[in-house]
């Protein structure tokens, strides 16, 4: 641990002395660009638990002519693994457990008007679902590749109140999602809020609902939420979730 740390504070040094020789004109630019990528780039990555089911994510995005908060091009790549139950009884015990892996990547555009901001995406999906018991039954297993459709609504309401709507759609399991959210920004820029969510697919629906509060975090912003879920297919009980995305 000693040994990593000295040997990267010994690489920001070098770094730092590496700029402190070049041309003043040459560092300013180096360190122009360095903010115009920083301010194109937005990452997010979490983790999703529930009483039959964890899931984790990550994802980025790319605003390639213009930074993520104007109006423009943007392209997006996510990906996801975990592990849920579901409900069969003609299988031993009554249940069944799948691995799902999941991947996609979008092109779209946002669109600005005053404090609101809409975001349109389109583009393939990757989905595999790996049964723990054979279960001819079930259409969502081995591998699948679809379409996917995404479209994201972001508004400053008030300076103090924020709401997002967010909904999809991917050819590869027939699932439609939809997500709502409204918050309030307190004073030392915390927000505080209440989250409804639902989705559904050739299998079961689901839907849930919860309270979340946002904290500042070394430039990021931290997420944590939690409610209570529904399931037609699975048990319903608490879920929980918790998350980092970046600012912008």
């Amino acid at each position: 641990m000693n040994r990593a740390l000295r040997c990267v504070g010994g690489c920001l040094c070098a770094g730092a002395f590496v700029l402190s020789g070049l041309p003043s004109a040459l560092a300013d630019d180096i360190s122009a660009v360095a903010r115009a990528v920083e301010h194109r780039l937005y990452f997010y990555t979490g983790t999703d638990i529930a009483t039959d089911n964890s899931y984790g994510w990550a994802g980025a995005a790319w605003a390639p002519f213009a930074p993520m908060d104007a109006e423009g091009l943007r392209l997006r790549v996510q990906g996801g693994i975990g592990q849920y139950d579901y409900r069969n009884s003609a299988l031993p015990g009554g249940w069944n457990t799948v691995n799902k892996t999941e991947g996609e990547a979008l092109v779209g555009w946002q669109f600005l008007s005053g404090p609101h901001a809409l975001a349109l995406y389109g583009g393939a999906a990757m989905i595999e679902n790996r049964l723990q018991l054979a279960d001819p039954d079930n259409p969502d297993q081995g591998t699948a590749y679809g379409a996917k459709l995404l479209a994201e609504w972001y508004g400053r309401l008030q300076p103090d109140l924020i709401a997002t709507a967010a909904a999809g759609f991917t050819s590869a399991d027939r699932t439609a999602t939809v997500r709502l959210t409204a918050a309030k920004v307190l004073e030392n820029g915390w927000e505080v809020g209440a989250e409804g969510k639902a989705s559904t697919d050739r299998l079961s629906t689901e839907a849930g609902a919860g309270a979340f509060v946002n904290l500042p975090a070394f430039g990021n912003m931290l997420r944590i939420a939690g409610g209570w879920r529904w399931n037609t297919d699975a048990a319903d009980g608490p879920y929980g979730t918790l998350s980092l995305y970046r600012a912008y």
